[in-house]
């Protein structure tokens, strides 16, 4: 059965989620982990700080806790900067509840967890509409990439003007 629109948003959200997950070594450094995201196209890593304890790095936390902070990245390590207790999301929960997450706790990125709460996908909501806009037009994987970075292209001016 095709999904529509209609039934989209309450498909669980391992229907979209990414499945490429790196948990990186709390002493790895800033420059090592940008490295990899930069080769792995990934918005951001999770770190385990300790034992069953994650935290998460951002592409935003590398702009304003690295480079804002005037830290050396090839000496920082990602447990200096990890935000800890980042905000997960079951894999079986809805795609409505996944974005209703990320509004309500004003993130942009979520860690897709299984039932023994171990990360397996990630999603982000460039990922999330790119498949809600595959999904409402039908278009191919490559046409709604396009499309998103349009839009997205057209909100960083709207916000920086």
């Amino acid at each position: 059965m095709a999904v529509s629109i209609h039934n989209f948003f309450t498909k669980p959200v391992r229907y979209i989620m990414q499945e490429k997950v790196k948990i990186m070594e709390p002493q790895t450094t800033v420059a090592e982990a940008v490295k990899f995201m930069k080769e792995n196209n990934l918005g951001f890593v999770v770190v385990e700080l300790s034992p069953g304890k994650l935290g998460i790095v951002t592409e935003n936390d590398l702009v304003f806790r690295v480079i804002g902070e005037g830290k050396d990245p090839k000496s920082t390590t990602l447990k200096e900067i990890a935000t800890p207790e980042p905000v997960t999301v079951p894999q079986s929960a809805s795609l409505e509840y996944a974005l209703k997450l990320m509004r309500d706790r004003k993130v942009r990125r979520l860690i897709v967890v299984d039932e023994k709460k171990r990360p397996v996908g990630r999603l982000d909501q460039k990922f999330f509409f790119s498949s809600f806009v595959n999904v409402a037009t039908g278009a191919p994987d490559s046409e709604c990439k396009s499309w998103m970075e349009r839009y997205i292209h057209d909100i960083m001016d709207y916000n920086v003007a």
